[in-house]
């Protein structure tokens, strides 16, 4: 991969059904890995938002909360929530811990 980020990431993403494997440039391989990892960013931070909201409209609060997901990648580069750990491509572990007033650490 000519002139891209020694430390980039690449995800193996899957093949449509009914698709050939070829061959795809050094470029288009970063280009697709970049694309599915700002993918996941996005999916963590809509699940952790969530969560947070949720939480935070208890009437009472837990002093700590934690989630774990796994994510999982379809052909196109999106990010999914996995059904199992076993298809997960990422597991995901979000927690806070909140002080003795109730906020968030």
């Amino acid at each position: 991969m000519q002139d891209q980020d020694p430390d980039c990431v690449l995800i193996e993403l899957p093949l449509q059904p009914g698709v050939r494997q070829t061959s795809l440039s050094d470029n288009a391989v970063y280009e697709r890995s970049e694309a599915a990892l700002r993918k996941a960013a996005g999916t963590i931070r809509r699940v952790a938002d969530e969560v947070h909201q949720v939480v935070g409209a208890m009437d009472s609060t837990p002093s700590r909360i934690e989630i774990s997901f796994g994510l999982t990648f379809n052909a196109e580069a999106k990010a999914l929530i996995a059904r199992s750990t076993a298809e997960a491509s990422m597991n995901i572990v979000l927690a806070w811990d909140r002080d003795a007033e109730g906020t968030t650490e």
